[in-house]
């Protein structure tokens, strides 16, 4: 889902000024599914240290990456100023 939502990002930092906003909407919808499943994801009750602090390195990494995409939709949103049409 990541590697998708990247894409569709992507399709929006090429696409037209006039044609930016679909892509944005949908990059936004599955950034939104992304943050509620690793919301809702918890480790596993029975993970040794070791597993645990590789689980929250993993899960981290994957939070870095959904909020490293929402700075680059917002700065392809204000350079475009789309936020206020």
């Amino acid at each position: 889902m990541r590697d998708k939502a990247e894409a569709v990002l992507i399709q929006a930092e090429k696409a037209p000024v006039g044609e930016r906003h679909v892509h944005m909407k949908e990059h936004m919808n599955m950034l939104e599914d992304i943050m509620s499943q690793l919301h809702n994801e918890h480790p596993a009750p029975n993970m040794s240290a070791e597993e645990h602090l590789a689980w929250m390195e993993k899960h981290d990494k994957l939070v870095d990456d959904v909020l490293g995409q929402m700075i680059r939709e917002h700065k392809l949103m204000m350079a475009d100023k789309e936020c206020h049409q």
